[in-house]
């Protein structure tokens, strides 16, 4: 999504888009939402949505639970569960995320925060059971939180050097600095049943064994995340940007939007 995003903005536009204000801008990319049309693709589909078919929810930070009967879901400074089956909400009981939280488990949601107490960086555990503690970070600004195996969760946070660093998590063992190979890193992403990890510094992206055997290196790439069994690698870059025309059935429903469609394959 930020990727499409930034390839969106990233178009010269600015004979057709003059001083339009950024979220003017972004408006006028896409034709205004029609609810029934989305009600009744909805229904021919058999798809069900669990937010508002229109508008903008204000949500970020999604994560489904690994068995799917959960999603949690940050929105504005705070955290929440959403059940699909019946739409219902709960407000979670934890203050100030800081970023992406992570299922550890069907039952236990992971999530960086800001302590509201102790204003440091913490990892709030919740268990739904209804059971919630804050863990101190062993350094500043957690992210990168995934699920790595069955014990632990992997993280990355800047230490006491002032560089960015892994970590793994578990509530038992707490914080152990992991990978003593990578001293420095914009990102982490890792595979470890594919014996595969990848990662972001000032010289690109790479892709390594758990070892750090070197696979293959990308200069002009700012992440790189291998597939959890190894059969491919998605590489995020600034590239050219792309087309975002819909272009559906070829039918418009004003001449405005066809002569604004227009403007953007040129």
């Amino acid at each position: 999504m930020v990727w499409l995003l930034l390839s969106l903005l990233g178009c010269s536009r600015e004979d057709f888009y003059a001083e339009q204000t950024l979220t003017q801008s972004v408006k006028n990319v896409y034709d205004d939402c029609d609810a029934g049309r989305i009600g009744f693709l909805k229904r021919k589909t058999n798809i069900q949505t669990i937010f508002s078919d229109c508008g903008s929810n204000n949500v970020y930070n999604f994560d489904w639970a690994p068995n799917g009967s959960l999603m949690y879901f940050q929105a504005y400074t705070n955290a929440f569960i959403l059940n699909p089956e019946n739409q219902g909400v709960d407000q979670l009981p934890i203050d100030n995320p800081s970023d992406k939280g992570v299922w550890f488990n069907d039952q236990t949601i992971i999530v960086p925060v800001t302590d509201r107490k102790s204003a440091k960086s913490a990892l709030a555990v919740y268990h739904l059971s209804g059971k919630s503690k804050n863990y101190e970070v062993p350094g500043t600004l957690p992210k990168d939180l995934q699920r790595y195996d069955n014990q632990n969760i992997l993280l990355t946070l800047i230490d006491e050097s002032g560089k960015r660093v892994p970590y793994t998590f578990n509530e038992t063992d707490g914080f152990i600095r992991v990978f003593p190979f990578l001293t420095d890193v914009t990102n982490v992403n890792a595979a470890p049943s594919a014996n595969l990890l990848g990662y972001a510094d000032d010289t690109g992206a790479h892709i390594v064994n758990l070892n750090g055997d070197t696979i293959a290196d990308f200069p002009t790439v700012q992440r790189a995340i291998p597939h959890p069994e190894g059969q491919y690698i998605a590489l995020e870059v600034d590239g050219e940007p792309m087309s975002l025309v819909d272009k559906g059935d070829g039918k418009y429903k004003a001449p405005e939007v066809q002569e604004r469609e227009e403007k953007r394959r040129q």
